[in-house]
Formats: structure tokens, C-alpha cells, sequence
């Protein structure tokens, strides 16, 4: 790494509260653009997404952390994502918190990571080996805390839902959501086979539980477009099906609410990566299109507002984490993380701003 990184030093620092340690993380500032440019600006009908911050991370010694899904507190100080994996001793899969310390101009360091186990009814670890999707029912207030649901494919087909009531520190209960919202989700590839998020900022849907699978069928109305099943669920309605639509060999991998309810979905390109390179796209769908697709049953074609390939220069791997966050001032950001699981290995933490037309 260059002079110019900020390297620290990979070691663990011991226990802290719960079951969690603390470890040191390595990091480096990139460009966004392989060129060194940065600021980058995309434009789209719907606003701007301008390019803040793109970090590359490291475990103490190198293991993969391996995140698949993110979510971030309201105040921008933490990201917590999940981890099939684990770079701790302790052989489980494994909420990560990562704290955020601001620098300037809405950058930000990462100096260490807290790992906390997951565990099962009885508290002990448990090891899922497939790629996670998390989601929290309410607000994530930071420091493991919060309502947590994970989702992931047991035996690469069969999708199952844990519920960590009380954060990252309480014990699974097997949730009951019906086998039936994730019918269409075909098998597990390298991403979550489904995308989750609550519905908390959705009128009429608040409290559902959405779930958006990464496998896809053909649509024959549009040769090169894929359709890709969604559902929302609640106790009361049961399951609402609907779907959403994507072309150029890009499947979502992540989604987000914003605060007004909108959405924006990750997609990332699932072709031959050695030839094509990476590529994502995020989409946008406003809350009344998402709210008019469930009530409906139909397909949402989200705006893209944001179109990389890493062939271009772009310096993104496969971004399967996406959160949003909304500060005080109205204000908005938008975190990309990607899985170093998969080629290349090597997290990358990219940060925007978005500015939406009022």
C-alpha cells in the first residue's frame, strides 16, 4: 500500500461486552476511478448520486470477510454486515460491526471491527455457509442493537429466516415467515438468494417484511430482461407477490429503504466476470411504484441512477451489501459494500451522496 494509507496495524485486542472481540483493521483510500479521479457525478431523472468515499479493507491477516449485506445507524457512525464467515478464532458465522470515525468532507476512518458470534436458540454458534441477507424491523440504533432478521439458503435451496430480537447478542428464533414467499428464488448462487428489508417507511405496508431473490426467470416479452420474483408478507395479508425487472445480465443483490419509502436495489452482473468484469447498477423505485407494484401483482422497472463496470475504470468487486442513511439535515448516503469472498477478493466500501429532485 502507498505512503499515503492509512495502515493499521492487524491484531486482536481481546474480549469486549457480550461474546464480541475487537480486532484492528487495515485500510486504504482509493480513487473511485482506476484514472484517480474522484467526485464523480451521476446524473439521472430522479437526482444526483455523487461519489464521497471508496475504502479498501483488510482482516488482520488477510482472511476474507466475506460481508453479504449491510445496514448503517442513523448517525453514520456503524455499519453492521453479516458474515458467513469469520475472521475471529471462533468458528461461526458472525455479526461484524465496523465503526465509522469522520474525518472530513463526509469521509470517514475505520479502525477496528467488533465480531459477535451468531447464535443459535440454545447460544451457541452456528455456522451458515451460504451467502446472508440482513434486515432490521424498526430503526438499527447501532452497536449490535436493534429487531434483526437474517435470511439464508439452507442446502443452497431452501430459505430460512432467523430472528435476533434484541441484537447481536441475543439468541436465534427460527422466524415464521412461509417457505411460499420465496418460491420463485431458484437455488443459491454466490449472492443471497434473497434480499431482504422491512418496510418500516411504506404507508400501508409498514412492519412487511420484503424479500427480492437473485435468481431469475426469462422474460419473453423482452429477449435481453430477466424477471426476478419479489414479495412483501405480514401476519395479517399473508404474502403479495410481485417483480421486478432486469436486463444485461445484472441480478439484485441488496435493497434499501429510503426514509420518504422509496427503494434503491443493488445489481450486479452475473455473467463470465473474466471477460466482462464486475458491473453494478442501482436501481431506484419511488414508494408510490413500489406501493402500485404489490397492490398490483405486476413488474417495477427501477430507474437506474447509477451504471458502473469496473472495465471502465471503476474501482467496484461484487457489491453485494447496500444501506441508506438520512442525517438530521436531510441529507442522504448510500453505502456499497462488496464480498471479498469472490474475485477479486477485496472489500470495497464505496460511499455517495445522494441528492434527489424535489
Amino acid at each position: 500500500m502507498s505512503s499515503a494509507s492509512l495502515l493499521l496495524a492487524a491484531a486482536l485486542l481481546g474480549s469486549v461486552i457480550g461474546q464480541g472481540s475487537v480486532m484492528q483493521v487495515e485500510q486504504e483510500s482509493l480513487p473511485f476511478l482506476t484514472n484517480g479521479s474522484t467526485g464523480v457525478t451521476f446524473t439521472s431523472p430522479a437526482g444526483q448520486l455523487k461519489h464521497i468515499q471508496t475504502l479498501r479493507l483488510e482482516s488482520p491477516d488477510s482472511t476474507p470477510f466475506s460481508f453479504t449485506s449491510i445496514l448503517v445507524n442513523g448517525a453514520g457512525s456503524e455499519l453492521l454486515a453479516v458474515s458467513p464467515l469469520t475472521a475471529s478464532a471462533i468458528e461461526s458465522s458472525a455479526f461484524v460491526t465496523l465503526g465509522l470515525q469522520p474525518t472530513i468532507l463526509d469521509r470517514y476512518n475505520i479502525s477496528q471491527a467488533t465480531v459477535d458470534p451468531m447464535l443459535d436458540a440454545d447460544g451457541q454458534p452456528i455456522f451458515l455457509d451460504d451467502a446472508l441477507s440482513v434486515a432490521v424491523d424498526g430503526r438499527y440504533c447501532g452497536r449490535g442493537r436493534g429487531d434483526l432478521t437474517v435470511a439464508y439458503a439452507r442446502e443452497r435451496i431452501f430459505i430460512e429466516v432467523l430472528r435476533f430480537r434484541r441484537g447481536v447478542e441475543s439468541a436465534s428464533t427460527i422466524q415464521d415467515v412461509p417457505v411460499a414467499l420465496f418460491d420463485f428464488c431458484g437455488e443459491s448462487t454466490s449472492l443471497p438468494l434473497a434480499a431482504i428489508s422491512y418496510l418500516n417507511r411504506l404507508r400501508g405496508f409498514r412492519d412487511d417484511l420484503l424479500a427480492l431473490c437473485s435468481g431469475g426467470f426469462r422474460n419473453f416479452s423482452k429477449p435481453r430482461g430477466l424477471l426476478y420474483a419479489a414479495g412483501v408478507f405480514n401476519v395479517r395479508d399473508g404474502i403479495r407477490r410481485f417483480f421486478v425487472e432486469s436486463t444485461g445480465g445484472y441480478q439484485p443483490s441488496a435493497v434499501a429503504q429510503l426514509r420518504n419509502g422509496d427503494i434503491m436495489i443493488a445489481f450486479v452482473q452475473d455473467g463470465d466476470i473474466e471477460v466482462e468484469g464486475q458491473g453494478l447498477r442501482i436501481g431506484y423505485v419511488t414508494a408510490d411504484e413500489l406501493k402500485e407494484g404489490i397492490l398490483s401483482g405486476g413488474t417495477l422497472n427501477p430507474l437506474i441512477i447509477a451504471d458502473l463496470l469496473r472495465n471502465d475504470g471503476f474501482n467496484i468487486a461484487v457489491q453485494s451489501g447496500l444501506a441508506v442513511r438520512e442525517d438530521i439535515n436531510g441529507r442522504i448516503f448510500v453505502y456499497s459494500m462488496s464480498d471479498d469472498f469472490l474475485e477479486p477478493s477485496q472489500t470495497l466500501l464505496t460511499t455517495f451522496e445522494w441528492k434527489p429532485k424535489r
